[in-house]
């Protein structure tokens, strides 16, 4: 509601039902407001009024949704169907976020990096024990993502991996990570691809036989530390 993404009568009905499945065009709408997409209006409404299903819509939803359908953000179910009563599905959900998630940090003012999980330990603090997960950037900066109990309470970060949202459990040495972090530099969310996963392209910059890692630099400059095998 504070973000004008809701009305206060469209967040009361949605507290009300939510535990109901989210319809399609609940999403679309929804996605494209968090956007600040111009809404589309009258005769330039081409795209939703191109589905067999055009008059299923709410036409509330309409300008927005013909918006998100012209950035290419959400299509239909089929070349002639949009579905716009049907449930979002998890995956459509997944792809989606994928999809508009650096609109969003754009949008928020929050940093996108990316770099890979290399190492794993815990520490006490008081009372409270607490996980640390080491991670190294690809500009080669490294920092301790910290979980756990602290005086300010529970602390954990939403990950996304193998197509299912979790916590900081669900990250292991190796994977590759798309993370994001605010003003604060704490980090809000983070995409993980699993070691296994990974193809890297490029040429070997350098070779750390200590720490068991190789320095890869891509056809596009970016250097990518790779963990290799125990």
């Amino acid at each position: 509601v504070e973000e004008e993404i809701l009305s206060e009568g469209e967040a009361a009905v949605l507290l009300a039902n939510r535990t109901k499945p989210a319809e399609r065009q609940e999403v679309a709408y929804w996605t494209s407001k968090a956007l600040g997409l111009s809404p589309v209006y009258g005769t330039a409404q081409k795209l939703i009024h191109g589905f067999n299903d055009a008059g299923r819509f709410d036409a509330r939803y309409l300008a927005a949704i013909e918006a998100l359908l012209q950035e290419k953000i959400m299509s239909g179910t089929s070349h002639t169907t949009f579905s716009p009563q049907g449930n979002m599905k998890r995956g459509e959900m997944a792809a989606l976020l994928e999809r508009i998630y650096p609109r969003l940090a754009e949008r928020q003012k929050l940093v996108i990096d990316t770099g890979i999980v290399t190492g794993e330990g815990s520490q006490q603090v008081g009372a409270y024990r607490q996980k640390l997960l080491e991670i190294r950037t690809d500009d080669l900066q490294v920092f301790n993502l910290v979980t756990g109990a602290s005086p300010a309470g529970q602390r954990d970060v939403i990950v996304y991996k193998n197509g299912s949202l979790g916590n900081s459990s669900l990250l292991k040495v190796g994977d590759r990570i798309t993370f994001t972090f605010n003003s604060a530099q704490e980090v809000e969310f983070i995409e993980a691809v699993p070691a296994a996963d990974q193809l890297v392209f490029g040429q070997i910059a350098s070779i750390d036989h200590t720490g068991k890692t190789v320095v890869v630099t891509d056809n596009f400059g970016t250097s990518r530390v790779i963990s290799l095998p125990a």
